[in-house]
């Protein structure tokens, strides 16, 4: 999530970020990392790897499309669906996988291709989740649950008013982001009585 103010602008700092992930299950963001720096999110792809628990799919936009990013996860074996560009180039494979190639570098993976009718754009879904564990509509909807993330940032400045810093200072800032992600949590914790039973006992262990 991208927040920008004239007080930083003045300051000199043109981009601040947010970058989190989300529990599909439980809504519950995962680590987070601040940046005043105007780093492109493929700059972040270690840092958010490692919040992806073992037995989780890594569910990724096409800002962690690029080739390192996508050979890192094969390569630590953390299964994902990632949408990549869709000028990448790909080769069938026989073993029904598709090879994406881009400049001189390749891997092999499989790509999962979707065609809105209504907006007219054509998605293309890079995943080493084999064929036998999940189909095509599957792997599909397993992306779809990607825009939760899109629900948070929504939720976080309409109704948490995390894009109106009151702060002048950049430490300022961080309490505040701080705060607000607090506040979240305690809104999620009392949402799901029904996952962590119903006393905040249980909720909090």
């Amino acid at each position: 999530m991208k927040i920008i103010t004239k007080l930083l602008h003045y300051q000199g700092i043109h981009d601040v970020k947010l970058l989190t992930g989300i529990d599909c299950e439980t809504k519950i963001p995962g680590k987070f990392t601040l940046d005043f720096e105007g780093h492109h999110d493929s700059y972040f792809k270690d840092i958010l790897l490692d919040t992806v628990p073992e037995d989780r799919i890594a569910v990724k936009d096409r800002g962690f499309s690029g080739f390192e990013n996508l050979q890192e996860m094969l390569t630590k074996g953390q299964q994902f669906v990632v949408r990549i560009k869709n000028n990448y180039k790909l080769n069938f494979s026989e073993n029904e996988n598709q090879t994406l190639i881009r400049v001189k570098k390749s891997l092999t993976c499989c790509v999962v291709n979707f065609y809105d009718l209504e907006t007219k754009i054509e998605y293309r879904l890079a995943t080493n989740i084999s064929g036998e564990e999940c189909s095509s509509e599957e792997i599909g909807e397993i992306y779809r649950k990607r825009w939760q993330i899109e629900t948070l940032w929504k939720f976080l400045k309409m109704y948490l008013k995390l894009d109106q810093f009151i702060s002048k200072s950049l430490n300022g800032i961080e309490i505040q982001i701080l705060m607000v992600m607090i506040a979240y949590l305690i809104l999620i914790l009392m949402e799901i009585p029904k996952l962590y039973r119903h006393t905040l006992l249980d909720k909090l262990r």
